[in-house]
């Protein structure tokens, strides 16, 4: 038996008895042990002491001479919430027992006792009691990691955006949340609801650029029955749902300027009128915004009202782009791949080192959100157990520039998507279209792929070696007899209108099987399919 109540604490116990015989005993005896033991003879002065000072054991006589033990019991559990609490007594029933334990008691034991008894009764209480603590402690830590389980980040940056969620989460203020798409706005609204004191009520998400002005007024403030055409039976709205909770409006700056002035008054007044009605709806809501866009800019325009974005902006929480935390790529990549094992069934370890750099040069317009995208589709088409460069999209290994590198199969020449990283000139994906003038596009086709399917395109297709071209202040006029040649106007071509024209004409040659085609200019399928969007190619099919 030990007196050590926790690290570098002494387990302290009061003894309440009016025998002062058993008083000396239990102080003499615990002492040994170890314990710091102080005494009482009556309740009031047991009161006294847990008032002045912690204790970690009560050993409570059940008949005092001012009151009876099971009046103590509640009050000493009042002062001394964590310490369990003993009672003795030389009238142990059954239903007395029962009692005590009713009002709190852990225990009960009968005079005369054993002391060897009472030992491993305290011993068993005080166990019992560190126990709770410990599971207290774990289930804390574990409500913390599932509150942001999602929101993954060890960096400077992401640390900070996790204090401030601490900080504000029971604060029941208006928090506007501002960061470029997909870099997590809604799981810091979520933090925040979770950590705070609304956890128990809902948590209702509203996206205020996805709907017309007459949607989102019947969706935000709901509506009555015959308010329009269609509206059969009463609605509730958003604010209403989330009485009591918590209501997250993401994209707040497309909201117009008549939404802006009701959605003012909720925030003012905690009240509203449903369309089509006339009584008032009282709600308690706590209101989280997002935006991607500068309000304080709005602001200046006169598009977003300056009443309602101080009213929004009582605290701001700015989520940092990917760009600006690479550090935590690594572990943002793990945690997905832990996410997409489950889903889709797979058994990856992880990133190799030569993806995880790829991973970690990229800038990540898309941020998080398009990360854990490419994650995904990685995982989809490897077999693992680890994510190489080749399963990566193109925006992020330049696809032609790295399959020329790893070796692989690949058209004699395409140029790269305009748009796409380090595309400022048109990369060959081999020098094979440079080494043979007589090289097509279509040369190094497998047998698998069809003749028919996919024809030569004509030598034209070629794109000729691009070659250093001066700045404009440096820029020699041709002039007669100065040995400047001038300009091939096809030269001036933008690299836009070349790119269009060789899709264009790999797909005719493809007869217009954009997987084939794809595969000839060496980009993903659906890059394919935004680049003839982009230049409107459908319109030229014949």
């Amino acid at each position: 038996m030990t007196g050590e109540g926790g690290k570098g604490t002494t387990t302290s116990i009061l003894v309440v008895d009016d025998d002062e015989g058993i008083r000396d005993t239990l102080e003499a005896v615990l002492s040994e042990e170890g314990y710091q033991v102080a005494a009482a003879s009556t309740g009031k002065a047991a009161l006294e002491l847990a008032r002045g000072r912690e204790f970690h054991l009560v050993l409570l006589d059940l008949r005092m001479p001012d009151m009876s033990g099971l009046e103590i019991l509640p009050r000493l559990r009042s002062e001394l919430p964590r310490a369990p609490i003993i009672i003795m007594t030389a009238y142990g029933t059954i239903k007395t027992a029962v009692e005590a334990v009713k009002q709190g008691a852990y225990d009960f034991v009968s005079k005369p006792f054993d002391l060897d008894e009472m030992r491993i009764t305290i011993e068993k209480a005080l166990a019992h009691e560190r126990l709770k603590m410990e599971n207290e402690r774990l289930r804390t830590m574990l409500e913390d990691e599932l509150v942001f389980q999602e929101i993954v980040g060890r960096s400077a940056k992401m640390r900070a955006v996790f204090e401030l969620i601490r900080k504000v989460a029971n604060h029941d203020v208006t928090v506007l949340i501002v960061g470029e798409s997909g870099t997590g706005k809604e799981l810091v609204a979520r933090a925040i609801h979770y950590n705070s004191s609304r956890r128990a009520g809902p948590f209702l998400k509203l996206n205020c650029a996805a709907l017309p002005d007459a949607l989102l007024e019947s969706e935000l403030f709901g509506y009555e029955k015959g308010a329009f055409t269609g509206a059969q039976m009463r609605k509730p709205g958003r604010f209403e749902l989330a009485d009591g909770g918590t209501l997250f409006l993401d994209e707040i700056g497309n909201m117009s300027p008549s939404m802006q002035v009701k959605l003012l008054r909720v925030l003012q007044e905690k009240e509203f009128e449903r369309v089509g009605g006339k009584s008032t709806v009282k709600v308690d809501v706590r209101i989280l915004a997002a935006t991607n866009s500068n309000l304080r800019s709005e602001v200046a325009k006169g598009t977003f009202r300056e009443d309602l974005y101080y009213r929004l902006n009582v605290v701001q929480i700015c989520v940092p782009p990917l760009r600006e935390r690479k550090e935590d790529i690594p572990l943002l990549a793990q945690h997905f791949i832990k996410e997409f094992n489950v889903s889709l069934g797979k058994e990856f370890a992880g990133v190799s080192p030569q993806a995880m750099n790829l991973l970690t040069r990229y800038d990540w317009p898309g941020n998080v959100r398009e990360l854990k995208n490419a994650i995904e589709a990685a995982m989809l088409l490897g077999e693992g157990p680890f994510i190489m460069p080749e399963h990566l999209p193109e925006e992020v290994t330049g696809t032609q520039t790295n399959a020329a590198e790893r070796g692989q199969v690949t058209p004699a020449t395409a140029p790269p998507m305009a748009g796409s990283p380090d595309c400022a000139v048109p990369i060959p994906v081999s020098s094979r279209a440079f080494d043979d003038p007589s090289s097509s596009a279509c040369g190094a086709v497998p047998a698998s792929v069809s003749a028919s399917a996919c024809a030569s395109v004509p030598q034209s297709t070629a794109i000729p070696r691009p070659t250093p071209t001066p700045t404009p202040t440096s820029t020699p006029t041709p002039t007669p007899g100065s040995g400047v040649s001038p300009v091939d106007p096809a030269a001036n071509a933008s690299l836009d209108a070349v790119e269009r024209e060789h899709i264009l004409r790999v797909l005719r040659q493809c007869s217009w099987n954009q997987s084939k085609a794809a595969w000839v200019l060496g980009v993903h399928r659906n890059t394919l399919r935004k680049k003839i969007k982009q230049y409107g190619l459908e319109r030229t099919r014949v």
